[in-house]
């Protein structure tokens, strides 16, 4: 797969991962006020789905990034 991103591309994928990164401290911040020993099966759902969007939005970063970084050293991201 080739990378062609334009220069519009690389600024909002630029943008894409800012938000991304916002995301991921959002969660963060909501996963550390679950925290808890006594969780109950609703608290616990919400603690996995919070480490499930982590996950998520971690691995879609670092796939933007690796486009970006890509783009400007001309290598093939996949």
């Amino acid at each position: 797969m080739r990378n062609n991103l334009t220069k519009e591309a690389t600024e909002t994928t630029a943008g894409d991962i800012y938000m991304d990164l916002v995301a991921i401290e959002r969660y963060l911040w909501l996963f550390k006020n679950s925290l808890r020993n006594d969780l109950s099966d609703g608290q616990q759902k919400l603690y996995i789905e919070n480490l499930e969007n982590i996950q998520n939005s971690i691995e879609a970063t670092i796939k933007k990034a690796a486009r970006v970084y890509a783009f400007f050293n001309g290598d093939d991201p996949d």
